[in-house]
């Protein structure tokens, strides 16, 4: 595991699935997105703070035949009324106005 992520709350390991295999994902981070870490293939949303909706983009595009999942955990207390996880397109926003909380 990174160095850089707190996992002090989650199991030392993620569930295995039989049927796939792991593979290394990249992620393109803007410079101004202060809303997300990257660690390598790992990613830490909102590291100090929630100020805003947060999302990273993926350097590989997914296609018809893609087959993929990703490991998302939540390892610390959460707070407020809707959190989120989901796949968009290239167009989707991955950051949004301080204190704008939306679908991106």
């Amino acid at each position: 595991m990174s160095e850089g992520v707190d996992y002090s709350g989650c199991p030392a390991e993620p569930p295995r699935v039989p049927q796939l295999f792991p593979d290394t994902w990249s992620f393109s981070k803007e410079p101004s997105n202060l809303e997300t870490a990257v660690y390598g293939n790992e990613v830490m949303f909102h590291p100090v703070y929630a100020f805003g909706t947060a999302g990273i983009r993926g350097a590989r595009q997914l296609t018809a035949s893609s087959i993929v999942y990703w490991d998302t955990r939540v390892c610390q207390n959460l707070f407020g009324t809707s959190i989120m996880f989901g796949v968009g397109t290239k167009h989707a926003a991955v950051r949004t106005a301080i204190m704008d909380f939306t679908a991106a």
